[in-house]
């Protein structure tokens, strides 16, 4: 091992991965006090050389075979220059109070980053608070993994750490994220990334203050519309299309947007429910998604030059050709269009040509250097006869 520490002392980026090794092997070349054990906080910072002098990313993850006090002190608290931590805690006692005191007195001042997981659920609510306040500076990014973020951790978030946060991650959290997106796009200027999994198109509309991340560059999350039904032979209202157009007003201010992902946060078929995700009763059925139509307002997005990658879920609802003619002339640098589809059991072949998966449209796409790539859909049974799209023809592009 000890080649591997004397490597360690130029490494700038380090990951371990269930490794199992002595931590305290060689002996650490700093002085701590011998008076206080691991479980308690140090009495002064090192007072010579460190293991890992120039370290500035550092993710620990699957440590289990070691505690996470000795983590602390035999990696974590070795990296004077540490600018990114990730940290998966794998054992019951999370050394949260040693850490914050470790904070307190400025050991990692280059740090931005703090990213914390914990398949256990040891770190509370409060005790990311306690993190988050102990920072003498404000970070760029904070997330929590595998459990959803407390009230009481974003409201000290938004209160000390809103004028940096560039990135905000609530894709492991409850499937309702409705209302802290918002207040996230409305209290957070220097966000450049939003992942969340949903929120509602009602939520968007009332809001009555301005989405202050206008540098905002990722945006992934499904926007619901919470009509009545999302029937693949029913055309829209008018009241529909009116608040189909709203959501694509606030969207549209978004002018640095390079990822729109209103896809991947549906990718939850890991989520406990009493019918399977197959099943058109399945909660992530049930909703309906904003539709990438003209008629519903896509023109309203071409403020939206930087576009490289847009995601959507399509339900039941085919691809129309004049609009994906508007989105190859408005969005020049898209590079990547990808959809998903809810689709009559048997009907795929027969159906291939009206959506992005395979057939014309994947061609017509591919020779304007557009991929589709990780296209696809799901299968249903249902007493239908065809896949009629919302609007099924030209003439039938009027509302009700």
């Amino acid at each position: 091992m000890r080649p591997f520490w004397t490597i360690c002392e130029r490494l700038e980026v380090l990951e371990l991965d269930d490794i199992d090794f002595e931590l305290s092997w060689p002996r650490p070349r700093f002085k701590p006090d011998t008076r206080i054990d691991e479980q308690r906080k140090p009495a002064s910072q090192p007072t010579a050389s460190v293991r890992f002098p120039r370290l500035q990313e550092l993710k620990l993850s699957n440590m289990k075979w070691k505690s996470a006090h000795r983590q602390l002190n035999h990696l974590i608290r070795q990296c004077p220059v540490l600018r990114i931590l990730e940290w998966d805690i794998q054992r019951k006692a999370a050394p949260v109070d040693l850490l914050c005191d470790l904070l307190e007195v400025d050991t990692w001042p280059r740090l931005e980053s703090i990213s914390i997981s914990s398949n256990i659920n040891i770190v509370k609510d409060d005790q990311y608070c306690d993190l988050l306040k102990a920072c003498r500076r404000p970070l760029r990014r904070f997330d929590i993994r595998r459990e959803p973020m407390g009230d009481a951790t974003f409201e000290v978030l938004r209160v000390f750490h809103s004028a940096a946060i560039e990135m905000i991650d609530l894709s492991d959290g409850p499937n309702d994220t409705s209302v802290i997106t918002v207040e996230i796009l409305t209290s957070f200027p220097a966000l450049r990334i939003l992942k969340a999994r949903t929120v509602r198109a009602r939520d968007i509309i009332d809001n009555n203050r301005s989405w202050v991340c206008r540098g905002l560059q990722e945006l992934a999350v499904f926007i619901d519309m919470e009509f009545p039904d999302d029937a693949n032979n029913r055309r829209f209202t008018k009241e529909e299309i009116k608040q189909c157009r709203s959501v694509f007003v606030w969207i549209s201010a978004l002018r640095e947007l390079r990822v729109l992902d209103m896809l991947s946060p549906l990718n939850v078929k890991h989520v406990v429910s009493d019918v399977p995700v197959t099943d058109p009763r399945h909660w992530r059925n049930r909703m309906v998604p904003l539709p990438l139509r003209l008629q519903a307002g896509l023109d309203l997005l071409d403020t939206l030059h930087k576009l490289k990658t847009v995601a959507f879920y399509g339900g039941k609802h085919a691809v129309h050709m004049k609009d994906l003619e508007w989105i190859t002339k408005h969005w020049r640098s898209l590079k990547n269009l990808q959809g998903w589809w809810w689709i009559q059991r048997g009907t795929a072949n027969t159906a291939r040509h009206k959506y992005l998966w395979s057939g014309y449209q994947k061609f017509w796409l591919d020779i304007r250097g557009i991929s589709s790539e990780g296209s696809g859909y799901d299968e249903f049974s249902e007493n239908v006869n065809t896949i009629e799209d919302v609007w099924s023809s030209e003439s039938e592009e009027q509302t009700n």
